[in-house]
């Protein structure tokens, strides 16, 4: 098997609310637009889309408490480990594993970068990503509502090569189970790992390389960095042969927008995703759902109201625009809006 995508999950215990007996009836999908570049020719038409809800088992989705679930980048990539977990290290692999999600660009860490930037805005403060992160961790986050972060193997073997440049040694063919001792080798490490393209996630590669067109001041230009360095303090730790892995370049066919029917059984719930190991043909967004999210989770987090909740969704705003004008393949292909309707 070839390798070409993980995820890095944490998980540190509530029970995740879904809608017993509500699930996906039917949808309509319509054309919101065109790729930012136009459309590949390999690019889904509607009824190619609706075929593809269809084939990803989408009527078999449950619906999810966008407050509790985890939010997956929008390939909607993830794993199975298969075996019951007694140790944290397996745990943390199974968070990203099989369980239905949510989905927006960048997944969690991107919406926390986005709140850390908007909460220091209102405060008028440097941004301090470590203790935040780790508050985050500790509050917000359980084995049944795992943090997710993803990254690519391709561009992981590219800091590895870098690494090994940057202090003479061997280059690795995985990353240490613990941080380094040595503060030397410790900032290699996250040089290595920090550096844009070496980012396997497209909308954190595109963010951190071309903060400004993200709506990050000078100032925070070093956010999205912070944060990942952040991450990887908090629980050093991956696996290069983890069932995560995915084989194969990703192909993007579509971008959808999931929106929920306000006649649903429970409309305060969205349709969730299935996480695939090879990553979606088709990219999902769950608009609705992130924004319940942001009003409440984050809002409440960073201890205010209005005033974060409209300045996040303004700065996230700027930030998905940047990527569909910007990211391959998605600026290539077609943008869609699923209104899903419940049984």
């Amino acid at each position: 098997m070839s390798p070409s995508s993980m995820i890095l999950a944490f998980a540190l215990v509530c029970t995740l609310h879904v809608a017993q007996g509500c699930m996906p009836k039917s949808w309509t999908i319509t054309k919101v637009g065109d790729g930012a570049l136009g459309n590949s020719p390999q690019a889904y038409t509607v009824e190619q889309a609706d075929e593809e809800m269809h084939a990803i088992g989408f009527f078999s989705n449950i619906y999810l408490d966008p407050k509790r679930a985890s939010y997956s980048c929008v390939d909607s990539r993830g794993g199975d480990t298969g075996t019951p977990c007694e140790s944290l290290a397996c745990m943390m692999m199974a968070a990203a594993g099989d369980d239905d999600i949510l989905e927006t660009p960048g997944g969690d860490i991107a919406e926390l970068i986005g709140g850390i930037v908007t909460y220091h805005r209102l405060i008028k403060k440097t941004p301090t990503q470590w203790s935040i992160f780790k508050k985050f961790m500790q509050r917000e986050v359980t084995p049944d509502r795992p943090f997710y972060y993803h990254t690519a193997t391709g561009n992981l073997q590219s800091a590895f090569k870098m690494y090994a440049n940057l202090t003479g040694k061997a280059t690795p063919v995985a990353l240490p189970f613990m941080g380094p001792s040595d503060a030397d080798d410790t900032e290699a490490w996250f040089k290595a790992l920090l550096y844009p393209t070496n980012q396997g996630c497209g909308h954190l590669k595109l963010m951190m390389g071309y903060p400004a067109d993200y709506g990050l001041e000078e100032s925070e230009y070093m956010v999205p960095a912070m944060t990942i360095r952040a991450y990887y303090n908090y629980f050093w730790w991956t696996e290069m042969g983890s069932i995560q892995r995915s084989k194969g370049p990703l192909v993007g066919k579509a971008v959808m927008i999931l929106a929920n029917d306000p006649d649903s059984c429970q409309p305060e719930l969205f349709p969730s995703a299935f996480p695939s190991a090879g990553g979606g043909e088709m990219f999902l967004y769950e608009a609705g759902a992130v924004g319940v999210f942001r009003k409440t989770v984050l809002t409440d987090f960073f201890y205010w109201k209005s005033e974060f909740t409209e300045s996040l969704n303004a700065l996230q705003g700027i930030m998905l625009g940047a990527t569909l004008a910007d990211l391959a393949p998605v600026n290539t292909i077609p943008i869609y809006q699923a209104v899903v309707r419940s049984a």
